[in-house]
């Protein structure tokens, strides 16, 4: 048998040590101060609702223009089939490191045709996780899943801002067309009312 020199097998132990550890991904801190330097003196309150902040107009037309927009909207949709497939992917990386048989049944004729042999077969493929693989793809797709669930959210979020925006401003706009309508009354009921006085000799008439 060869034997192997002793600084080659520290060598190796070392590598081997080396790359049997996942790099630590850094965490931030979880704690946050009580009260910050800036902050006012009142408390903040309640975090605002995003996915019901529309409702505080208290507009049913509005409501149901944004479940209508919700239930259609294709950009939306396909953020929600992104995260649909992150998500199904979460157990992939634990389940390519188990074990995996196979079997399989195979039918060979002889060269003649005259017979044929039935074989049977098995496979076993064990895949390990070793060196930090298993942890890295699991950050993987765990991080993937996080980012298609706030890209569907900020899809969302766009969304039903816009939405509320172009219904305001219809509002807006139908609101200053009732304005001017009615500045036209008043106008009209003016130049009746002086025409009245004219004919009344109660005024002299406009002249351009």
């Amino acid at each position: 048998m060869r034997r192997v020199a002793r600084p080659a097998l520290l060598a190796m132990a070392v590598l081997m040590a080396g790359c049997s550890i996942a790099p630590r991904v850094p965490q931030p801190p979880a704690a946050l101060p009580q009260r910050y330097a800036q902050a006012p003196a009142h408390a903040l309150g309640p975090a605002p609702d995003l996915a019901h902040w529309w409702r505080s107009f208290h507009d049913p037309q509005l409501d149901a223009l944004v479940q209508r927009a919700l239930a259609q909207n294709l950009g939306l949709r396909a953020a929600g089939e992104r995260l649909a497939a992150a998500r199904a992917l979460l157990d992939t990386p634990q389940a390519r490191h188990l074990p995996q048989e196979s079997v399989y049944t195979n039918e060979e004729p002889t060269p003649g045709s005259t017979a044929s042999y039935f074989q049977i077969g098995f496979d076993a493929v064990w895949q390990f996780g070793l060196f930090g693989r298993g942890k890295s793809e699991q950050r993987i797709v765990d991080s993937n899943a996080a980012l298609a669930a706030g890209d569907r959210a900020a899809a969302q979020v766009a969304l039903v801002a816009e939405v509320a925006r172009a219904y305001l401003d219809w509002c807006a706009a139908s609101q200053r067309v009732i304005d001017a309508r009615a500045l036209l009354r008043q106008a009209g009921q003016r130049l009746h009312l002086q025409q009245v006085r004219v004919e009344q000799h109660l005024d002299a008439p406009v002249t351009a």
